[in-house]
């Protein structure tokens, strides 16, 4: 797995009608700015295992490596971005191999959808007290928005199990990731 930031494409102008994708390799001192050509990133249409799968075989490293019989669609590139949660967990991790980065990414985002969960039930429990006990409408309006902002937050394991299954596939040959 390489560590691009800065995503951008470029071009397109009068004076440059060629579109690249450019990135930046690396950080701090080291960092170099890359170009990825279009001719490298590749659809990828594959069976994965489920989010459920995934759960169970959490607990074991070898269970998780073997799992098998993928009936889930994978359609995607073989190039993903990272939200920062997990791009900060992957930088953290002392081995970088496919099956500990997709193992760890599943931990950091269970972790967070059930702080995200526990926090809108701790919210909603404070509003119902505070909608009984208050006489002021000023603080159950400010509670009231703040859990309507929390609900309104999605949960990441939905929207991001497609990073697990690319470590995964990675991890068994499927992808070559660039």
């Amino acid at each position: 797995m390489q560590l691009f930031h800065h995503g951008t494409i470029l071009g397109g102008s009068c004076s440059n009608p060629v579109k690249h994708l450019i990135a930046i390799l690396a950080s701090d001192s080291e960092a170099k700015l890359i170009q990825i050509p279009p001719k490298f990133i590749k659809d990828l249409k594959l069976k994965t295992n489920s989010t459920d799968e995934f759960f169970l075989s959490l607990s074991s490293e070898e269970e998780f490596v073997t799992l098998k019989t993928p009936k889930t669609e994978f359609i995607y590139k073989n190039i993903i971005p990272l939200p920062n949660l997990l791009t900060k967990t992957f930088l953290e991790l002392d081995l970088k191999d496919p099956i500990n980065v997709a193992m760890n990414f599943l931990k950091i985002i269970i972790t967070h959808d059930e702080f995200l969960e526990f926090d809108i039930k701790l919210e909603d429990t404070v509003q119902e007290m505070e909608t009984s006990n208050s006489t002021e409408e000023n603080s159950s309006t400010t509670i009231e928005q703040i859990i309507l902002s929390k609900q309104e937050a999605e949960k990441f394991l939905p929207n991001f199990i497609h990073i697990i299954q690319f470590c995964h596939l990675c991890a068994k040959g499927k992808i070559p990731p660039i």
